[in-house]
């Protein structure tokens, strides 16, 4: 199952927080496609998506996800390195 982000409707800062922690999420746990739901309006939340994307360097915007519906992007992200999982799954201290 793919993961669906919706930021549809949100204000910038909003949806770059939201963003933020629901790629990181999803990075951390090795998920591999994201859908973000962003909606058409005047395309701010869609660039807003591509910059966020390529700031965290987490995984790339398809780019054939553009073509097909311009309120959804796709983005495959890539697969964290283990030291990075080892570090973030570790058993919490008392």
């Amino acid at each position: 199952m793919v993961r669906e982000i919706r930021i549809r409707k949100l204000k910038a800062e909003e949806a770059r927080r939201k963003l933020e922690a629901e790629l990181e999420s999803a990075f951390l746990r090795g998920e591999r496609h994201v859908r973000i739901i962003h909606g058409i309006g005047t395309f701010k939340l869609r660039q807003l998506t591509a910059t966020v994307v390529e700031e965290m360097g987490l995984g790339r915007v398809l780019p054939d996800s553009l073509g097909r519906n311009p309120g959804v992007t796709e983005v495959e992200l890539d697969p964290p390195p283990e030291t990075v999982l080892r570090w973030h799954l570790r058993p919490a201290k008392s």
